[in-house]
């Protein structure tokens, strides 16, 4: 009977295992397994390769919370040490059409062809234990649409500013949004 519990309960710890190292290399999503169904394909695609000076400037925010840069530990009614703007949208999906701004945003800088090629920065927040995943890009009334679709799992964290850097053949337009989507 002891040999049948502990043979029960390796089994358990492995399944729990397999299914959390599943769960962690799955969660931002293997966006090169979409690359070839989408319906604007793209040329690379990068997870969290954005510098956080540049994801931090004061044009680049989002609605999440940001360190105060007016906070004080030290005096007694400071400034909260974070703030969140509610003005701030819930995203942004910046263009990038030049070498210098590219190697101002980037960590790790492409080789990019400005000429023949263009870089979209997607800074959006994510709460939890969410997967996020590229599910399509598409061009629907004039604007290109990045579609991201995510799980939530649950969890009380707080949102955190998440990031991905897509490199794609240069298209003619003038406004880029991200949509969010839940998947069940």
């Amino acid at each position: 009977m002891k040999r049948f519990l502990k043979l029960m309960a390796i089994s358990l710890v492995s399944i729990l295992c397999i299914t959390f190292a599943g769960s962690i290399l799955n969660g931002c999503g293997d966006a090169s397994s979409n690359k070839n169904r989408l319906t604007i394909p793209y040329n690379d695609f990068y997870w969290n390769n954005v510098k956080e000076s540049f994801s931090y400037k004061e044009e680049n925010r989002i609605n999440i919370a940001y360190k105060n840069k007016d906070f004080d530990p030290d005096a007694p009614g400071s400034e909260p040490e974070y703030v969140i703007d509610d003005s701030l949208p819930s995203n942004r999906v910046i263009m990038i059409t030049e070498q210098s701004v590219l190697e101002e945003a980037l960590i790790t800088v492409p080789v990019v062809d400005f000429e023949k090629e263009m870089v979209l920065v997607v800074l959006f927040s994510a709460v939890g234990n969410s997967g996020n995943y590229l599910e399509d890009i598409r061009i629907e009334n004039d604007v290109l649409e990045i579609i991201m679709h995510y799980n939530y799992h649950g969890g009380s964290t707080e949102p955190s500013l998440v990031n991905c850097v897509i490199v794609m053949d240069k298209l003619d337009v003038n406004d880029v949004e991200l949509l969010r989507i839940k998947k069940s």
